[in-house]
């Protein structure tokens, strides 16, 4: 179905002639016109305004949307929980199905395995050899190079490099984000000016210590939002850079997170902004990772990103054993709920923990793409937004769809449409359609999505 949503929540449509947003209504021509009894369309002007007047339909289409995976690396993610965690992860981003979705990945805590340094005592107040080391990335390597990350090496507490491999430092390409081996020389196969590039030294551990508590150290990314399939190869090179330590500092990672999600909207206006936190402990404190964390910061910080222009929704996975009673399930929903997202997806560490993420994170992405749509710019002159109306062609019929002014206004049988902000305060950048509206375009997935400028926005009487 060609149709290209856009989030959008907001009070009525500010009228007036061809202004922007603000201008008073005039009563004669821009007051929102009731949608009309079923029946078929008088016979002037376009269906359902009952009277002449010019619109320039556009082509609805689909909202990019920009999806960052925060997830937690504390050390109770060692072991097979995390081999299988990050191969959901990695199947994810190279899912053909994934393709045109903005995805970034961010790890927490901080320091850390990717965290930058100069010398051990960056990566912790008891560095050694045998438990922090500052150096660059190394792996395993056989004679015929890389093309998958290789299993890391150099420290005292890693396993020996298998017969046949070498410890070797290993780069990753500039352009393509393949593992490299010649630094500083161009990748075999890649793009013109694909470069190998040295690591850089980052922290690596083998102890849970106190995570970092500056704010600031959060507000970075492993993996930049980039569109896939492109982007994939810097997340997966993310990937193979992090293993897990510390503790869970929930408030810092979740504050960086949706700083960096900001930032990426502002880059590019219209875009839908989504976090997904996956975790599998509840919060601690940064200093001591033996103390709890309040949730409510955490819940406060969601509440205001979905609330706020743009708006930020939050889906959380909790990665729990039934040992871990209760309180981990219960903390992971409240974090869901505040996000707007309803209920967190809760796992058990089986073996079939990877099948179970990767059915998550599916599941997600079809949530986050269906129903929102960019408001396409009209052909000449500027949007008057008591003049907008959103028409599904379908295969035997064509329907108006109404103006309900906000998400909680929609109409449980007739649906209905809204922008994401309010345009007498600020102006929109996407429609968002009803929960009926969208299983209507869905159930007919060969329609297709018209927005419509130059008549007045018709609305349920």
């Amino acid at each position: 179905m060609p149709v290209s949503p856009e989030d959008g929540r907001g009070g009525a449509p500010a009228a007036g002639g061809m202004g922007g947003v603000g201008q008073q209504p005039d009563a004669a021509t821009s007051a929102p016109t009731p949608l009309p009894p079923p029946g078929p369309p008088p016979p002037t002007g376009p269906a359902g305004t009952g009277g002449n007047c010019a619109e320039d339909v556009r082509i609805g289409e689909q909202a990019p949307v920009d999806l960052l995976l925060l997830v937690d690396k504390s050390g109770s993610m060692i072991g097979p929980k995390w081999e299988m965690v990050t191969a959901a992860l990695t199947g994810f981003v190279r899912d053909p199905k994934s393709a045109g979705l903005g995805v970034g990945l961010t790890f927490f805590p901080l320091f850390g395995s990717g965290s930058r340094c100069t010398n051990d005592v960056d990566c912790g107040l008891y560095a050694s050899p045998e438990i922090h080391s500052c150096l660059d990335r190394r792996g395993c390597v056989g004679p015929r190079g890389t093309t998958e990350p290789p299993p890391l090496c150099g420290l005292a507490f890693d396993p020996p490099c298998p017969p046949g491999t070498t410890c070797a430092p290993v780069g990753t390409c500039s352009l393509s984000y393949l593992d490299c081996l010649d630094i500083g020389k161009p990748c075999p196969g890649g793009p013109a000016g694909d470069v190998c590039t040295g690591s850089g030294n980052y922290c690596r551990t083998n102890y849970n210590q106190a995570a970092s508590c500056m704010p600031g150290d959060y507000d970075k990314v492993d993996a930049p939002i980039a569109q896939l399939p492109a982007g994939a190869p810097a997340v997966v090179a993310a990937i193979a850079r992090n293993v897990p330590f510390g503790g869970t500092p929930t408030l810092l990672a979740v504050q960086g997170a949706l700083s960096q999600l900001r930032q990426q909207e502002a880059r590019h206006p219209g875009h839908r902004p989504i976090l997904i936190l996956a975790t599998d402990g509840l919060p601690t404190g940064c200093m001591n990772n033996a103390d709890s964390e309040p949730i409510g910061p955490i819940t406060a910080a969601l509440t205001a990103a979905r609330t706020g222009a743009p708006s930020i929704t939050t889906y959380v996975i909790g990665v729990f054993e039934a040992k871990d009673g209760p309180a981990g399930p219960m903390t992971v929903n409240e974090l869901a709920v505040a996000g707007g997202s309803g209920s967190a997806f809760v796992l058990a560490p089986t073996v079939d923990l990877t099948q179970k993420l990767t059915e998550a994170l599916n599941q997600i992405r079809g949530q986050a793409l269906p129903c929102e749509f960019a408001i396409p710019r009209p052909a000449t002159g500027t949007i008057d937004y008591g003049k907008v109306n959103v028409r599904f062609n379908g295969k035997s019929s064509q329907d108006d769809i109404p103006f309900v002014g906000s998400a909680a206004r929609c109409d449980p049988m007739r649906g209905g449409w809204y922008y994401d902000v309010d345009p007498v305060v600020t102006t929109p950048q996407r429609i968002l359609v009803c929960d009926a509206t969208c299983a209507q375009f869905k159930a007919e997935a060969s329609g297709s999505v018209q927005i419509a400028f130059g008549c007045k926005t018709r609305v349920i009487e």
